[in-house]
């Protein structure tokens, strides 16, 4: 028996991550205009409001844009909420001034190191640092290599019953 991915899921999860990048990108405009733009011994108690309102953003929009979206699947429930996150921290080290100085050279790098999961590596000059061609085609064999594994053990698995997410949808939150 051969079971073909359902569309809609996988639909809802590009259009959440999507839309969760999406917002992480407006919060990161946000924060550099906001916030960044003066020392941190330098922040007003509106900017500082400001903060917190963005903090509390970070924590409270995923349930909203999971409402909105009506995702039931609980992988796409945890890949929209994930990148909130790192949102969440982000902000955090805006407010209390630990925001790497490379990082807010530019609100273009500064965007890329809000929203992106990936460690950003700045050089001496605070620029950041690009991965050679080598680096990148060794990510991307790991992560084939992991979702070759990943499929294989779903597939061997299936005829048993096997889904790693259940059956059923997630309940409510």
């Amino acid at each position: 028996r051969i079971s073909f991915p359902d569309i809609y899921v996988l639909h809802t999860l590009n259009i959440g991550l999507l839309c969760s990048l999406l917002i992480g990108f407006i919060i990161s405009r946000i924060i550099y205009h906001g916030l960044l733009r003066k020392k941190q011994e330098d922040l007003s108690p509106l900017q500082i409001l400001l903060g917190v309102v963005l903090v509390a953003a970070s924590a409270s929009l995923p349930y909203g844009l999971i409402d909105l979206m009506n995702a039931e699947n609980t992988a796409v429930r945890f890949v929209i909420c994930l990148p909130f996150v790192l949102f969440f921290f982000r902000t955090l080290e805006a407010i209390f001034g630990f925001t790497p100085h490379g990082a807010t050279s530019s609100s273009k790098i500064y965007s890329i190191y809000f929203t992106m999961p990936v460690e950003m590596i700045f050089d001496g000059d605070n620029k950041p640092v690009i991965a050679s061609r080598d680096d990148i085609l060794h990510s991307i064999k790991k992560t084939a290599y992991s979702i070759l594994i990943l499929i294989s053990l779903i597939s061997i698995l299936s005829p048993h019953d096997y889904t790693p997410f259940g059956k059923t949808v997630a309940g409510e939150y």
